[in-house]
């Protein structure tokens, strides 16, 4: 943990504009042995902190700018219902099981269903992530990852420190991946990732907190990788076919 921080000073590595560290230095921790754990993180996005990003409360602290856009934005009226739900923070210990629940409903409500029952989903603490070698998925931004291990053998893993929202969203497009799995769709990269972040717009659709529009409207924005570019591709068809036709040309050519 304090070699983590020593090894920030020495090699003066800086954080990208995202305020994530550098590859070079996930790497190097890799190579000792040594958690990242000395870097804090952000409670809104969950992605690390810098003192000089910092904006600290009783409870959390935050990046400069998700605490004046998203947990503040009017200093003179707090939306105490985001703050309330947003203060739900997912942690290994946390029963999701009514979570799980609910997200595999709200996905079967549009026709994505027949999602194996026997899905092990695991919340994993930072050196579970390590132990597990998914800490380079989780660098990313991906937030978890959906594993085929054989047939009829699944497991997602999502990183915990998430807020209920997203959380929920995150577990959606992991369902999808399973879905995808277990209906033998083989789609590209893009395509893939694009089909399953609405899977994950879907929770944010369905929020009532507000949060999920802004949510929704980064999604419209996002260029990440291919998340982004692969959600409005796979968007726009929705949008002109739906979701029965959708899923039904889905099944049919992959």
């Amino acid at each position: 943990m304090y070699l983590s921080r020593l090894f920030t000073q020495v090699i003066n590595i800086t954080p990208d504009k995202h305020g994530r560290i550098s590859n070079y230095f996930i790497k190097l921790c890799i190579i000792l042995n040594v958690s990242c754990s000395g870097v804090q993180k952000c409670d809104y996005c969950n992605l690390n902190l810098f003192k000089d990003q910092v904006v600290a409360t009783e409870q959390f602290n935050y990046h400069q700018s998700c605490y004046r856009k998203f947990i503040n934005p009017n200093p003179d009226k707090i939306n105490r219902k985001v703050k309330a739900k947003y203060a739900t923070k997912i942690q290994k210990e946390t029963d999701i099981s009514a979570y799980i629940l609910e997200v595999k409903q709200l996905l079967a409500m549009v026709g994505i269903d027949s999602i194996p029952d026997n899905v092990k989903i695991n919340v994993l603490n930072e050196q579970e992530s390590w132990d597990k070698n998914l800490i380079k998925f989780f660098d990313k931004n991906a937030g978890g990852h959906a594993i085929r291990r054989g047939k009829n053998n699944y497991e997602i893993n999502i990183q915990e420190g998430y807020s209920l929202l997203m959380f929920k969203s995150i577990l959606a497009h992991e369902l999808v991946h399973i879905w995808q799995y277990a209906h033998g769709i083989n789609m590209n990269s893009l395509n893939r990732e694009g089909f399953a972040e609405l899977g994950a717009e879907l929770v944010f659709r369905m929020d009532t907190t507000g949060l999920g529009k802004t949510y929704l409207s980064g999604y419209r924005k996002n260029d990440y990788s291919i998340y982004g570019k692969g959600y409005r591709k796979m968007k726009a068809y929705l949008d002109q076919y739906g979701w029965e036709k959708f899923l039904e040309g889905i099944t049919m050519y992959y």
